[in-house]
């Protein structure tokens, strides 16, 4: 490449170097707000010891048939409907 006879011209050449103060806080605070997908507080629940112990449990035989009674449920036209 031939060497550079001018310096390159700055693309923001009216833009202050340095940010101010009030726009890195005002930045900072949208950056918080979207940086992560969903709020930290609204966090679905955990499951307990007893639940987990109660799902490792699991037999092939209950799986299929919670899983029947989840299509069924689909089928039937709601998530929270009673079979």
């Amino acid at each position: 490449a031939p060497p550079l006879l001018l310096e390159p011209p700055a693309a923001f050449a009216l833009m202050p170097r340095e940010e101010w103060e009030w726009v890195r806080a005002a930045r900072r605070t949208g950056k918080k707000k979207t940086m992560w997908g969903r709020p930290a507080g609204r966090r679905s629940p955990r499951r307990s010891a007893e639940e987990r112990v109660a799902i490792a449990a699991r037999t092939p035989e209950d799986i299929e048939r919670i899983r029947a009674e989840r299509a069924a449920r689909k089928s039937a036209g709601g998530a929270g409907a009673e079979v």
